[in-house]
């Protein structure tokens, strides 16, 4: 097994985890904060179960443009970027 493949266990591993505690169903809406590895784990683990993965929240912005792709890839209505949830405590 190589060393990328081996990186990517722990991170399936709670992704797999939260799915299977979340009791999502076929047709559920979900809300993914964070789009990091494990966040977009999560997402697609998620869609693979049959929900509707509505909107993934962004807590690094540097990254927006593939977390962009990411929702396309997974159908999902898009991302909130981390400043627009700044702008609202304001």
């Amino acid at each position: 097994m190589s060393d990328q493949i081996a990186a990517l266990a722990e991170p399936f591993a709670v992704g797999f985890h939260v799915l299977s505690r979340s009791e999502l169903r076929l047709g559920d809406t979900a809300l993914v904060i964070g789009a990091g590895p494990i966040g977009i784990i999560i997402a697609i683990t998620a869609k693979a179960a049959g929900a509707n993965v509505s909107k993934i929240l962004s807590i690094n912005d540097d990254c927006i443009f593939s977390y962009m792709f990411l929702c396309i890839l997974l159908n999902s209505d898009g991302v909130i970027p981390s400043w627009t949830l700044k702008m609202l405590q304001k």
